[in-house]
């Protein structure tokens, strides 16, 4: 039922931009324990001993206050217990526990099969060069360390358990967006499904350029603008964050609820902490809610004179910072060209459809609020801005759009909450769900059965391309030379360096 709170706050004055949802307190120690846990193992294990001391310091400091700090609100025992069996099912759909996973599961198990069993800092002989290992490791540290110290666990187990405790806290953080129990089930269901037309429009474009039907089910979609337009752009559904790139996905959904979901007092500490240390999970889930952070730090400036909200700062630039300069040392290009954008005005025709389709969704649930609550304009506008700032690859804007994506999905899941059985708002949810399910059901079939459909589809075909065809990782041993050999040894200087990165101390080899 919607409290006087929250209907007064979703009925604000005509064309006023600000928080049209209450605010309300969570707990965050669990979500800044599994964020900064990697960040301290990093610090002991790769830098300079002067960095690592000093950092592992200042995070345990700064953990120690968000820990002992009381929440206002306590956990829901039901979104705990949804938020598990969700979890549960997502690691299901990624491929657990024999496969078949994702494509981009070739490099998760690359990399913490590399880390479980080499020295760190990581050297490894590459195309007979020696060469560093230099990538955002967040997310496979804790299994790889877990196997160092106890070889029993296999790194196989270490990896899943690890991400299913990752899962589990995304789901929690949304499923404590109902009142009751049933109200969870369907915010944990409604995170799963929502996202883009992506179907229809493959099937549009496909019709248009004459290319054969396609079955419905078994497809990945997601690409349908790279095949369509032939730019670099994609938004990907919840979904296929969490099972293709959990490594990012659970990370930066876990910090945008801690800037959306934060106490009175201490929740800009918190969030910012978050902010911090999301550098060594995703850097492009920190471009994508930079803007989001600095509204936060905005509205509770004056927490930033507090010591305990300033130490918290202080921790997650220092992990931030040191992330910078390890991660630029030989960067690859790439990235975003602000450059570019004046010369892709002719792209605005291409990508307003593109827009209808990925936004149409959360269009039709949020309505008026969505160019209302200053959370929802910020977000619409850093995703209507990233596609024309993409760069060689889609990595940017796939990746920095999660963020704000996420932002526009749990604002749906409130709105459909909150509006309950109103007859226009379940008229705009079914037909909502009726454009972007069939992305999501087809995304969890075409993982589980390793991508048979598109076997079918001649090399020529769009959803005939070797990566999409193969699309999926069939076993969990694979090393690090396999991954290149695989998809290819041009994505070597995006993951390892000849010059030794910036902040690591020597390797023990």
């Amino acid at each position: 039922m919607t409290t006087h709170l929250q209907a007064a706050a979703l009925k604000p004055e005509a064309h006023e931009i600000r928080h049209l949802y209450a605010s309300r307190s969570t707990t965050r120690h669990l979500e800044i324990a599994y964020l900064a846990l990697p960040a301290i193992i990093f610090a002991l294990g790769f830098l300079e001993w002067w960095a690592a001391i000093s950092i592992s310091v200042l995070l345990g400091i700064a953990c120690f206050l968000v820990f002992t700090e009381r929440s206002e609100r306590p956990s829901s025992t039901s979104a705990a217990y949804v938020g598990v069996c969700a979890a549960a099912v997502v690691l299901f759909l990624a491929g657990f526990p024999d496969g078949p996973f994702a494509w981009d599961w070739i490099k998760h198990w690359a990399l913490v099969n590399a880390l479980g069993t080499e020295p760190w800092p990581v050297v490894l002989e590459l195309g007979g060069v020696e060469r560093h290992l230099r990538f955002y490791l967040g997310a496979y540290l804790v299994p790889a360390f877990s196997h160092k110290l106890f070889p029993t666990i296999d790194l196989h187990f270490a990896l899943g358990a690890w991400f299913f405790g990752g899962f589990a806290l995304v789901f929690r953080t949304v499923c404590a967006l109902g009142a009751t129990k049933w109200q969870s089930v369907a915010a944990a269901i409604l995170l799963i499904l929502l996202g883009g037309a992506d179907a229809f429009a493959e099937h549009v474009a496909r019709g248009l350029q004459g290319l054969p039907a396609a079955p419905w089910f078994g497809i990945h979609y997601e690409a349908w603008a790279v095949h369509i337009f032939r730019l670099p752009i994609e938004f990907s559904s919840f979904l296929t964050a969490l099972v293709w790139v959990p490594h990012q996905s659970i990370a930066t959904f876990l910090v945008t609820g801690l800037i959306l979901f934060n106490d009175r007092r201490g929740g800009l500490g918190a969030a910012a902490l978050g902010f911090g240390l999301l550098s060594l999970w995703s850097p492009y889930g920190m471009i994508g809610l930079f803007p989001l952070m600095l509204l936060l730090a905005w509205e509770k400036r004056r927490e930033l004179l507090e010591w305990h909200t300033a130490t918290k700062v202080l921790a997650g630039a220092s992990i931030a910072l040191c992330m910078v300069a390890y991660l630029s040392t030989e960067l690859p290009s790439g990235g975003a060209c602000f450059s570019c954008l004046p010369n892709r005005i002719h792209l605005l025709p291409d990508l307003l459809f593109f827009w209808l389709v990925e936004l149409v969704s959360f269009a039709l649930i949020l309505r008026g609020h969505i160019t209302r609550d200053i959370t929802c304009v910020i977000s619409l506008a850093i995703l209507l801005v990233l596609p024309l700032l993409h760069g060689q690859t889609p990595d940017l804007v796939m990746r920095a759009s999660m963020g704000p994506l996420f932002v526009l999905g749990v604002r749906s899941i409130q709105t459909i909450l909150q509006e309950g059985s109103a007859k226009f708002a379940t008229l705009s949810l079914v037909l909502a769900l009726a454009l972007c399910a069939p992305a999501a059901v087809s995304e969890a079939i075409y993982i589980r059965t390793g991508a048979r459909a598109h076997a079918a589809f001649d090399s020529r075909d769009p959803l005939g391309e070797e990566w999409i065809r193969a699309g999926a990782a069939t076993k969990t041993t694979y090393s690090v030379r396999e991954f290149f050999e695989l998809c290819g040894w041009g994505y070597l200087p995006q993951y390892f360096s000849k010059e030794q990165p910036r902040m690591l101390r020597d390797s023990q080899k």
